[in-house]
């Protein structure tokens, strides 16, 4: 009902009961208004808001029920997953092509927020920001239990891509070992690159033989700052999601060891979305062309888009012709 209506007819109540000292309700019920929405004309004439306001139009955008199906099946199918990273796995696989804040929404009305472990950053600073591959690598080791006795997890890791350029659990920590595995690295790198070593104050780092490597392939060496483990927090990060994934389970003798990391390490640069990569794989970002990746994506948002607007247009226009 427009408002020039609205305020006729609370004109006519007054001059009504003024001009026969009617009650106000036998009034009312003449005019066909109930007492509770003439009190409410008179409040919203009382703050100028009288007039109605204009109608919602229907949503084209929103989502389709078997869009909302789909996120909530592929949230409850991958339940260690957070819901940025299961949308760029979804848009990815041909899941659902929808934005971020559609999953959230989809996942906190299923009341499927709060099941995961939040991700956390290093909070490190490094003033050099690598702006390619093989710019700058990081590395560290970590302990591994097996059967009765530790073996040691020694990685090399791209501060550009977070790929894992080389790895090999290591039977003893020594200098020399790590020299050598910093020299198979080394073969893997394109003609003319040359990264920049990062790793701690340890011993197995910090001696003659890695150092004889480090001179004779004109490498920058960088320790880092003492007791300080946030700033080779890229190494440290890697070997987090290590033991999370490993759970400590690492087989019964060596070899199993070995075929376990190698499995989690394959996963971890080859398939795991990286959030400080934008969710993008990082062998993508490393041998890959991760801006034509983000290309795909957005195509198929709007597309995605272009689909949902017109189901719900059609679906709105049957609705309109019943």
């Amino acid at each position: 009902m427009r408002g020039e209506v609205k305020a006729e007819v609370l004109d006519l109540v007054t001059k009504t009961r003024e001009r026969s000292d009617w009650p106000l309700e036998p009034i009312l019920k003449a005019l066909g208004v109930t007492r509770s929405v003439y009190f409410d004309w008179l409040r919203r004439r009382a703050a100028g808001r009288l007039e109605d306001a204009p109608p919602v139009a229907p949503r084209l955008d929103r989502l389709l029920p078997d869009e909302e199906s789909f996120i909530r099946a592929f949230a409850l199918a991958h339940p260690r997953v957070g819901y940025r990273k299961l949308t760029w796995m979804m848009v990815d696989r041909g899941v659902a092509y929808v934005s971020e804040s559609a999953v959230y929404r989809v996942l906190r009305d299923a009341e499927l927020l709060s099941r995961w472990k939040k991700s956390t950053r290093s909070p490190g600073e490094y003033r050099f920001r690598p702006i390619g591959p093989n710019q700058q690598w990081h590395t560290d080791v970590m302990y591994v239990w097996v059967a009765g006795r530790h073996y040691f997890l020694l990685s090399f890791v791209d501060a550009f891509s977070r790929y894992i350029v080389h790895h090999k659990l290591l039977l003893d920590l020594n200098g020399k070992a790590v020299a050598t595995e910093l020299l198979t690295a080394l073969e893997t790198l394109p003609a003319g690159q040359r990264p920049r070593i990062v790793h701690d104050h340890g011993s197995e780092f910090c001696n003659k033989e890695l150092q004889a490597v480090v001179k004779a392939h004109d490498l920058i060496d960088i320790a880092t700052r003492p007791r300080h483990p946030e700033s080779n927090g890229i190494a440290e990060r890697f070997n987090g999601t290590m033991r999370d994934e490993a759970e400590d389970m690492y087989g019964a003798n060596y070899l199993e060891a070995e075929k376990r990391i190698e499995r989690i390490i394959r996963e971890y640069c080859d398939e795991r979305l990286h959030a400080a990569l934008g969710y993008i794989e990082p062998r993508e970002v490393h041998f890959g062309d991760p801006e034509r990746r983000k290309q795909l994506r957005a195509d198929k948002l709007a597309l995605g888009r272009q689909v949902r607007r017109e189901r719900n247009r059609l679906a709105l226009a049957g609705q309109q012709a019943a």
